[in-house]
């Protein structure tokens, strides 16, 4: 009976090694984009927070802008009407985006994301200094997995397109074309509408109080230009 070829131990060894670094690669990989979903949902967040609060802003500013020009000037019956709708449509822009704003806490959830990245990254890091072992990629998989069960939140969709859209060298083997209407949420469109509808409401109505007001606002504009040159030269 023939002896069977012997598999040199050394094969054995290095095939092992490989695999072990496949896997750490592979587990480094889902980390890194998992922190880097988690950075986008933080940013994203916090762009959502500064655009409410400029839309409350505006709208705020417009409501007390065109709810005073009828005391400078003789508009039209209609255009105080349409002042009267404004204020009303604006005032509801206000109470709504104050509520959402309030109620979704996007500034707190922006810190858990951030924190959620910073744990998230500090495991990888600490894989990516040891050798590959069963034991470290045990141990990394365990404490990556605490950290995403430590923080009750989940980045959107968004945030995956946009990760995936910006480093497309992370996905070799995967669909690279996301589109940019898919890599924004719904909130993100509909706070833009809300910027857009708003800008609109208060261009609209100050052209036509203005275009209302145009003599009594010539007169006006005369008055406060001699009262100037009177400051001027007394």
């Amino acid at each position: 009976m023939e002896d069977q070829p012997q598999v040199p131990a050394v094969n054995i060894i290095d095939d092992s090694f490989q695999s072990l670094q496949a896997s750490k690669d592979e587990l480094i990989r889902k980390m890194r984009i998992t922190a880097g979903c988690r950075f986008r949902a933080a940013q994203r967040l916090e762009e959502n927070e500064q655009k409410q609060t400029k839309l409350s802003a505006y709208a705020s500013s417009g409501v007390i802008i065109i709810t005073i020009l009828p005391n400078f000037f003789d508009l039209h019956q209609f255009i105080i009407s349409l002042i009267g709708i404004t204020t009303v449509g604006l005032s509801i822009i206000i109470l709504v985006s104050t509520l959402i704003q309030f109620g979704a806490s996007q500034s707190s959830k922006a810190v858990l994301f951030h924190r959620c990245a910073m744990d998230v990254k500090d495991v990888q890091y600490r894989l990516i200094s040891r050798p590959p072992s069963m034991e470290s990629l045990k141990e990394a998989s365990d404490q990556y997995s605490r950290v995403l069960k430590s923080y009750p939140i989940n980045h959107d969709q968004s945030d995956y397109d946009h990760y995936k859209k910006e480093n497309s060298w992370d996905f070799p083997s995967e669909d690279k074309s996301v589109s940019k209407n898919e890599s924004r949420s719904k909130k993100d469109k509909k706070l833009d509408v809300y910027m857009i509808l708003t800008t609109t409401i208060l261009g609209a109505t100050a052209a036509l109080s203005v275009l209302s007001a145009a003599p009594d606002l010539s007169v006006f504009v005369y008055e406060f230009i001699e009262q100037i040159k009177l400051l001027l030269h007394p």
